[in-house]
């Protein structure tokens, strides 16, 4: 029997199309609402477990070089020279790759040394390393450049890195890798640096900051005994010295609003999105013997130096490490 006109199916009418897409539009911002911060979280873990396997090839390091740190020391011309010899630990070379900063004043050996030569890297399993420009005598801008772009090691590309907040001229890097800026990867040759040295004070009247050792001594060598191994870290994020020597320079990978980093400590445990104190943050600081002067009620910042110590970290292996002998200020080494 045929159906009458009223019986057969009705079609949408354009109100309920409206509302149905309405609720589609909500569901669908509520999925993106949730998966931004599902691939944050991600991002962290996945820093977190390259820290990880650094802090390992750390361990393995040490324990093949009588309980030095990976490190490499450089001259003022950024010429290696031997472990106590008279030159400078430069942090970022303990691993990575070439890095693309070439400084207008000094030199920091980072677009000289790469690969082949930073000594964390054979524990990590890095193979097929092309010949860093130190050994092949190339160090053209075009060079470097293209070994940067040619050789990747993903274990020290935390998928965190933003790079910096500061104009690539003040980092050193030429204008066509000014885009370098926006990542410290690229930059350094690594995302994550190693505890070499205490946050500084800025240096008066234009002087360099007095820099003062922490895990790696002045001219190189063995590390001191840590004495809270679950508090004293060993590697991090670079956003850990954002605020080093009195700067601001504007790492917030985690959060536009604030600095954190993802921490390694001596006892090889991870911590994830640490707040990076900086002088303005009184309640995250901690007194430690012979250290800066200041009190809890004050307005005024804290000098840089009083955030060495904090509730969530510490850059010194020992409490009383600021009476010590072994970390007196390294100055006049070249």
């Amino acid at each position: 029997m045929a159906r009458t006109p009223a019986a057969r199916a009705r079609g949408f009418t354009l109100v309920e199309l409206l509302v149905v897409v309405g609720i589609i539009a909500l569901l669908i911002g509520i999925i993106v609402a949730t998966l931004g911060p599902a691939r944050n979280k991600a991002r962290v873990m996945s820093c977190a477990a390259r820290l990880k396997s650094i802090g390992t090839g750390v361990q393995l390091h040490m324990t093949d070089n009588r309980d030095q740190l990976p490190q490499m020391q450089i001259d003022g011309q950024g010429v290696r020279v031997p472990v106590g010899g008279n030159g400078t630990t430069m942090g970022p070379l303990f691993g990575g790759k070439i890095g693309l900063v070439r400084p207008v004043q000094g030199d920091f050996g980072l677009h000289r040394y790469g690969a082949a030569s930073r000594p964390i890297n054979r524990y990590l399993d890095v193979k097929g390393a092309p010949p860093d420009p130190a050994t092949t005598g190339d160090e053209s801008p075009e060079a470097v450049r293209k070994l940067s772009e040619e050789f990747e090691i993903d274990v020290f590309h935390s998928p965190m890195d933003r790079g910096f907040g500061i104009p690539a001229e003040f980092l050193g890097l030429l204008p066509e890798d000014a885009a370098a800026a926006g990542s410290v990867y690229n930059a350094f040759g690594t995302s994550y640096i190693l505890n070499d040295h205490a946050i500084s004070d800025a240096g008066e009247g234009g002087a360099d900051p007095i820099e003062r050792p922490t895990l790696i001594p002045c001219r190189g060598g063995r590390a001191p005994r840590i004495e809270t191994p679950d508090q004293t870290w060993v590697g991090a994020s670079y956003a850990i010295y954002n605020y080093d020597a009195g700067r601001d320079l504007g790492i917030r990978w985690h959060s536009r609003d604030r600095v954190e980093a993802n921490i390694l400590f001596a006892d090889q445990h991870v911590d994830t999105s640490l707040p990076v104190a900086s002088g303005s943050d009184l309640k995250l600081l901690r007194r430690f013997e012979g250290g800066p002067e200041w009190t809890d009620n004050q307005t005024s910042p804290a000098p840089a130096s009083a955030t060495n110590v904090t509730l969530n970290y510490s850059f010194l292996p020992t409490r009383d490490w600021w009476t010590l002998e072994e970390s007196l200020p390294c100055l006049g080494q070249n």
